[in-house]
């Protein structure tokens, strides 16, 4: 799911210029009927503990070294590199990848079983911390660096290839409009993405229908990162509040949320994004125009090809991302006790028929101007923003109810007769019980007893 079904299907090989209706097949080939699988991919920021400083990708003690352990002694292979440098490694059907910085992330296998994802990601916590210990780095599941700014963390650079390309991209924004925060997107953010699988166009219309209208609410739910620079952002999701101010070109427009989300609809709305760059031979061209007129028109004698493709999709900034699975990017980096939690709320919503239909319709009753608004409101008043009359945190309770009964309707029992239902209890507690997301929580605390020292913020944050 993660890894094994990004290519087009073989309708389209090599160079034969891209179309529509290829793309189209390219969307139809992603539906499975039989099982539907779940996966999960991990960002997070890594530190010297406990001063918290940033950590670079070279040297005796930073990024590159840990992952050479990993590969000495854990059997990981690497898969890209250049000279030296470790640009991807892979174990399994487990990849660790690289953000913009260094950091390394798990891009894990898909499962059908979320005992299974959740091993993974037990294995991974484990090994990331035995190796890094080494070297004198930790990590922390907090979804935007509480300290480094963005002149303090070093970017890794690929000598010309599509990092460098994104960076300038970005660089060029910050120049233009005086924007900053697409660089703090890729420097300071760190969340956990959750792919899954569609059984037919209807299905997929549904799930991404759903998912795009409610991802706000997860991510009040889920919210994690509200310092910056030493201090209260002012924002419960300061992450989500960088997304909407650096990559807000690429959120829901108004034609998408009243549409069936079909796979016409969603080619709609990337043919209608910037088509940033691609790749020909060792050289760069540049459309500076939209993916739509790109493969309409062409640039420079040149028409979209496959890789074309996978190379604007990966440019699509958006809270959910369709390709021919369904990737929903809204989540904070969380502490480890709270990871399993992410992708049992959304199996538990949209896995499970009785719940993705009622969703379903209840989405489809709300307008564009309240969901903008709702929106406008959630990363600084997270749960205690008002839609339709309510708090978004009894929209919360709610939905984390239908999540735990649908997981109980799907019964996967492990050896010890526990359902998956049993991930939830995390986040279940910190919204029933503390009435709050993790950031309010920690906000409270790191005003009160903690003193405003970020000590105690980075022991319940590390993995």
């Amino acid at each position: 799911m993660l890894q094994n079904n990004d290519k087009l299907p073989a309708v389209n090989m090599g160079n034969i210029r891209l179309t529509r209706d290829i793309i189209k097949t390219y969307f139809a080939s992603g539906e499975r009927p039989k099982i539907e699988k779940i996966g999960m991919e991990i960002e997070k920021i890594g530190v010297r503990f406990p001063e918290g400083d940033p950590v670079s990708y070279k040297g005796n003690n930073g990024f590159l070294a840990i992952l050479g352990k990993m590969y000495e002694e854990l059997g990981w292979k690497i898969t890209k590199q250049h000279g030296s440098y470790i640009y991807q490694m892979k174990r399994g059907n487990s990849i660790l990848d690289l953000e913009s910085d260094g950091r390394i992330e798990l891009a894990g296998a898909p499962h059908s079983s979320l005992h299974d994802v959740v091993r993974e990601f037990r294995i991974h916590q484990n090994e990331m911390s035995e190796m890094s210990d080494v070297f004198g780095v930790s990590w922390l599941g907090i979804g935007y660096n509480p300290l480094a700014n963005n002149d303090s963390i070093e970017r890794l650079t690929d000598d010309g290839g599509r990092r460098d390309q994104i960076a300038a991209y970005r660089k060029e924004l910050e120049n233009k409009e005086n924007n900053k925060y697409a660089t703090e997107w890729s420097k300071g953010t760190a969340g956990i993405h959750v792919t899954l699988d569609y059984t037919s166009e209807k299905d997929f219309g549904k799930k991404s229908k759903v998912l795009f209208l409610l991802a706000p609410i997860m991510q009040a739910i889920f919210a994690n990162s509200p310092f910056k620079n030493g201090e209260f952002s002012g924002q419960m999701n300061y992450r989500m509040f960088v997304a909407q101010k650096g990559v807000e070109k690429y959120a829901l427009s108004k034609k998408l949320f009243y549409s069936n989300f079909t796979y016409d609809d969603w080619i709609d709305f990337v043919c209608e994004k910037p088509a940033l760059f691609f790749e020909r031979g060792d050289k760069w061209i540049y459309p500076r125009t939209t993916f739509g007129d790109f493969l309409e028109n062409g640039c420079d004698e040149e028409f979209p090809i496959e890789e074309d493709f996978h190379m604007h999709m990966k440019s699509i900034w958006a809270d959910i991302r369709m390709r021919n699975t369904i990737e929903i990017r809204v989540f904070d980096s969380l502490p480890p006790s709270l990871v399993p939690s992410v992708p049992a709320f959304v199996k538990g919503i949209v896995y499970d028929e009785q719940n993705l239909n009622e969703l379903y319709e209840m989405v489809n009753n709300w307008s564009f101007s309240e969901f903008e608004a709702m929106k406008a409101q959630i990363p600084r008043n997270g749960l205690n923003t008002v839609f339709r009359g309510e708090k978004v945190l009894d929209f919360a309770k709610k939905l984390l109810d239908m999540a735990e009964d649908g997981l109980k309707r799907n019964r996967t029992i492990d050896a010890h007769g526990n359902d998956e239902s049993v991930y939830l209890k995390p986040i279940k507690k910190f919204i029933f019980i503390e009435g709050c997301s993790p950031s309010h929580w920690l906000v409270k605390n790191w005003k009160g007893d903690w003193g405003q020292n970020f000590f105690p913020v980075f022991e319940w944050c590390k993995y």
